[in-house]
This record gives structure tokens, sequence and C-alpha cells, in this order.
């Protein structure tokens, strides 16, 4: 049968055999192997750091528990903290897994970080996710000095939903039924 030039494409990146075997079947991968600084562009561990991690900031369990990021080598005392979000559409995400090049680098050059959990959808309905990120940023003020941290320089961010959470978080301030029990 005739080629198209998409299939003789095809035939070349895969083999002649890729719609018989399954793709790639009976070939090797052209060139060398990727370098591993492409594989996972992002350094994400630093030995400069070190990691607190499962403090609970309420007594819900791990979903509402936060690991906070220190310098290791520097004086640790009034050191701006940045509070991270995590996203994904407030149904999946986790503190560990979001955030970690941010808050390694950030406490490689003289920040605290903190990054927290929350509780999901769809157990959880909103404003659950924002109660929880009000009651852990409360956790932070108060907490966060026994760590180094500055507790009057926070910055509130995340991704995706939880950028959509810090800033819902910010613009709430002061809200009684936003804020319950605190």
């Amino acid at each position: 049968t005739a080629q198209s030039s998409g299939d003789a494409a095809l035939v070349d990146a895969l083999g002649p055999g890729y719609l018989d075997g399954g793709i790639g079947a009976g070939t090797t991968p052209p060139g060398p192997r990727a370098p591993k600084v492409v594989k996972r562009p992002f350094h994400l561990r630093r030995s400069n750091v070190t990691v607190t991690r499962n403090v609970p900031y309420l007594c819900y369990g791990p979903r509402t528990t936060l690991d906070i990021y220190v310098p290791k080598d520097r004086p640790v005392s009034r050191l701006p903290v940045v509070l991270y979000v995590h996203g994904g559409a407030w149904v999946i995400g986790r503190k560990d897994d979001q955030g970690l090049p941010l808050m390694y680098y950030l406490a490689s050059r003289g920040y605290v970080g903190v990054s927290i959990n929350y509780r999901l959808a769809p157990k959880h309905r909103f404003p659950t996710f924002l109660w929880d990120v009000k009651a852990a940023l409360a956790w932070v003020r108060e907490n966060i000095a026994e760590y180094g941290g500055d507790p009057a320089a926070i910055v509130l961010g995340g991704g995706s939903a939880g950028g959509h959470l810090a800033i819902l978080a910010a613009l709430t301030q002061n809200d009684p039924t936003l804020q319950p029990g605190f």
C-alpha cells in the first residue's frame, strides 16, 4: 500500500511493524538515553534543607498536616515564610508531590517553606477546603517561630486550585462564616 508522509514518519520512528506488534516492537530506541537532568529537571531534595514532615494543624488525620522546610546551615530566626497550597481541582493532590522544587529552593535561600494538605472533594464540600487553609495559616502564625519563621512575614500561595484557595483566604479574612472556631 502507498504510505503517506505521516505513515513514513511513523515507520521511521517506530519501525515497520509498528501496527502489528505494538509500538516499537522489535526495535531499539534511536540514539543515546536521555540524561538524568532531562528526565528529572528539578533537583528536589537539597542537603542544606531540613524538613519536618506531617505536622498536624487540625485533628482530621493526614489530610490536615503540613511539612516545614528550613535552611540547615543558616541561623534560623525570624525568616520570612511561604505557605504553599497544592492544586488538583480540590479532588486530588498532596503536599509532598506539588511545590517541592519551590519549597526546597526557598528554604535553601533563607526562607521557611510550609506545604499543606487539605481535605478533598467529593468527600468534603466547599468551604471545607478554605477552612483548612485558614486553619493552617492560623497554625503557622501561632507556631512558626519555633521553626525559625517570622509570624509577621507570611506569604500565601499555591498552584491551580491551591492558588484559588490562597486568594480566597486573603479576600475573606476575618469572615466568621469562613473560619469557624478560630
